[in-house]
């Protein structure tokens, strides 16, 4: 499987919302490693937010990642309820609090979720 991408790249790394679990790439070729480790039905696309907020979208059947989406940015408070409600949750893992972050710039919640989630890996 060889992903491409439309028009031009994410700003890595990113995060997949692959049917309600999150993952995280730091380049390109992990997004090839975890799409592999998850089957995706020949339609089916993954919504993907990059280090800058931006809303992305991978479509399977074309094996193509496009900025062409309905959901073009995110708040901080969409990413973290996106975070706090994940299926591939650990009980381990304490939710994110909005209050925590409001003050704080995207990427250093960005980063604080990708942290998270490799801690949650391990």
């Amino acid at each position: 499987m060889d992903v491409k991408y439309f028009a031009r790249k994410p700003c890595f790394p990113i995060i997949l919302n692959i049917n309600g679990c999150l993952h995280y790439a730091m380049q390109g070729n992990d997004i090839i490693k975890i799409l592999s480790c998850n089957k995706l039905e020949k339609d089916e696309t993954v919504d993907i937010i990059d280090f800058t907020n931006e809303g992305w979208i991978f479509y399977n059947d074309l094996c193509i990642i496009s900025p062409l989406t309905l959901e073009k940015t995110y708040t901080k408070k969409q990413l973290i309820n996106l975070f706090n409600n994940r299926k591939n949750k650990n009980d381990q893992c304490n939710d994110l609090v909005y209050e925590d972050f409001k003050n704080k710039t995207f990427d250093k919640l960005f980063l604080e979720i990708i942290n998270r989630l490799k801690y949650e890996k391990l």
